[in-house]
């Protein structure tokens, strides 16, 4: 795990490093949009909440984590979960158990997980029978509880599902990645991006003349290919406010209607207006 620099006490993945309950070494429910995660011993539990919950008496809505699959390695039975990386909106979790290791980068807008596993073959277990909608070797298409999403092992490896459980063998490689897909249609072009894996993520921010500039970047590397471009999802006060070009694809958020990028950086601009300070004499 990372050490030797400052932890977010408040960010929304830092039940990671700062234990709520005594009962749970993991984490509690984190929520990245569109995807929420759960780390548990078996690895990540991952869901996309498309439908809210009236709760408090009728007083507020919840877009509440449900998981529809736990990613992870075969036979990890991990003690607890650490943060072993971050940056600005991205955190990776971190699991061992002595004989296994799991990492996955996870993050705000980020339509994949990112999976780096040692020591057993890669590891999806789905809340109930996933319908398959494409297979294609080391590229598989499932849908669970209604969404669909995409698995991707190494080239020349294969998923193998058997009832709830889907497992690939790596082929001497670390790496696989999970995706949730907007359509089923979606697949060939998440296809694409499914091995620039997300390494990091940066916000750089200008202001000139009453008007706020800030371009978000995340920084990525090839693990098979050589595409270093990526997916990410924005919320609406950024696609709102930025010029660059925008796929149809679409996500559910709590947020409002997420809409997709298809490249590893975005810029917006907002005005915002000076405030001059008022101080008593």
């Amino acid at each position: 795990a990372a050490q030797g620099k400052p932890v977010p006490t408040n960010d929304w993945w830092s039940s990671l490093a700062f234990q709520r309950y005594g009962d749970n070494p993991h984490s509690t429910p984190m929520y990245g949009h569109p995807l929420t995660y759960q780390a548990v011993s078996g690895g990540l539990e991952v869901g996309y909440p498309t439908s809210p919950a009236i709760v408090g008496d009728g007083r507020q809505y919840e877009f509440a984590h449900k998981r529809d699959l736990t990613l992870g390695v075969t036979g990890l039975n991990s003690p607890d979960t650490k943060a072993d990386a971050w940056s600005d909106w991205t955190v990776t979790p971190y699991w061992s158990d002595g004989a296994r290791t799991l990492r996955t980068t996870i993050g705000h807008g980020l339509p994949f997980v990112y999976a780096r596993g040692t020591g057993g073959d890669a590891r999806i277990t789905t809340a109930t029978a996933p319908a398959v909608f494409a297979d294609q070797g080391n590229v598989l298409g499932i849908t669970v509880a209604g969404h669909h999403y995409a698995l991707f092992s190494p080239s020349g490896t294969d998923w193998n599902v058997s009832g709830s459980t889907i497992t690939a063998g790596l082929g001497g490689k670390d790496y696989f990645s999970v995706a949730v897909l907007p359509s089923t249609d979606a697949l060939a072009t998440y296809r694409t991006y499914a091995y620039s894996f997300v390494t990091g993520s940066t916000v750089n921010w200008s202001y000139d003349a009453g008007t706020v500039r800030a371009t978000y970047s995340l920084t990525t590397e090839a693990r098979e290919g050589t595409e270093r471009g990526t997916l990410q999802a924005l919320y609406r006060h950024q696609w709102l406010h930025t010029t660059d070009p925008l796929t149809p694809y679409t996500y559910v958020s709590p947020r409002g209607t997420m809409k997709v990028r298809e490249g590893a950086s975005f810029t917006t601009a907002q005005k915002a207006a000076a405030s001059l300070a008022g101080l008593a004499g």
